[in-house]
């Protein structure tokens, strides 16, 4: 189960990985490029619908709500994707609901891979940009407003000028412990100067910043 997979980016890798996949997002809009990517593909072992994940999703109503999972959709799942969904500056009641929702999809034993932003990159990277006179991925605040201070406080930058939250690695494990899961493995994820920065090529990134 893919939760929230927007525009269906990871779906074909899961297709290829599993006899049956299904994935939600919360956009009407990103569900039917979603649809008509697989459809292109001739990906037929998918299935995408709207659910939010920032609601509780199973119920014991029948019928259930279009966007709400009936009781019987719990623990059938034996693994499940997170990509860059706990994301949005909601608080942790919010983010720890999405888990939630995560950890009574999955069966025992079941297994969830979960993408975050990281607040230390994020800050390093402005740092340097910063130092190299580039414009970064983040906006850099020379002259916070109280409230911009303590959006950083909690780990809330704004990307292209979208309030982003980023994790601290013991915040994130205090959260899924919260939430009822067991960490296994913590690994970063490495992007290039040219991801970063938006970048068509390599050559496009700044000298001061390719040390």
């Amino acid at each position: 189960i893919d939760l929230g997979c927007g525009a269906g980016k990871y779906l074909p890798a899961l297709a290829e990985r599993f006899r049956a996949v299904r994935a939600y997002d919360l956009s009407p809009k990103l569900v039917g490029v979603a649809k008509k990517e697989l459809k292109s593909r001739g990906i037929g072992n998918v299935e995408v619908c709207v659910r939010d994940l920032a609601r509780i999703w199973y119920q014991d109503k029948a019928p259930a709500p279009q966007d709400v999972g009936h009781a019987s959709e719990m623990e059938s799942y034996g693994f499940a994707v997170m990509a860059n969904v706990l994301i949005a500056p909601v608080g942790e009641p919010g983010h720890a609901l999405m888990l939630r929702n995560a950890f009574r999809s999955l069966c025992p034993g079941g297994r969830l891979l979960v993408v975050v932003p990281s607040l230390e990159s994020a800050l390093f990277v402005n740092m340097r940009c910063a130092e190299a006179s580039v414009e970064g991925p983040c906006d850099v605040l020379h002259r916070p407003t109280r409230a911009e201070g303590a959006d950083v406080l909690q780990g809330i930058m704004r990307r292209s000028g979208v309030r982003t939250k980023h994790y601290l690695e013991p915040e994130f494990r205090l959260l899924a412990r919260k939430t009822g899961f067991d960490l296994e493995v913590v690994e970063k994820v490495l992007y290039t100067w040219r991801s970063e920065l938006g970048l068509m090529c390599d050559a496009a990134v700044p000298r001061a910043l390719q040390s």
